[in-house]
């Protein structure tokens, strides 16, 4: 598993290249970390759709946008019950 920072830093440099405002992670689930986005002029929290997600493979550190057909699923009550917690910096 990657460490924490590894895991930061593949989000950020994704986040960066995409153009996109990077949020503190909510999690684990599945083998992927979750992180939050937004894009420039948004504000977190309001209403503009469902969240949207930058996830970053824990194993191998590689960085992807959620797909279109997994938008409802990582905001599905199951998900959020079984987020594990970030590893330590």
């Amino acid at each position: 598993m990657k460490t924490r920072r590894e895991l930061d830093k593949a989000a950020e440099e994704f986040a960066k290249r995409n153009g996109v405002i990077l949020h503190e992670p909510e999690g684990i689930y599945d083998g992927l970390a979750l992180y939050y986005y937004t894009w420039p002029g948004m504000v977190k929290g309001g209403c503009y759709g469902p969240p949207a997600y930058i996830l970053v493979d824990v194993e191998t550190g590689e960085a992807q946008w959620e797909a279109n057909t997994d938008i409802d699923k990582y905001i599905s009550n199951e998900v959020r019950r079984n987020l594990k917690p970030m590893p330590e910096a």
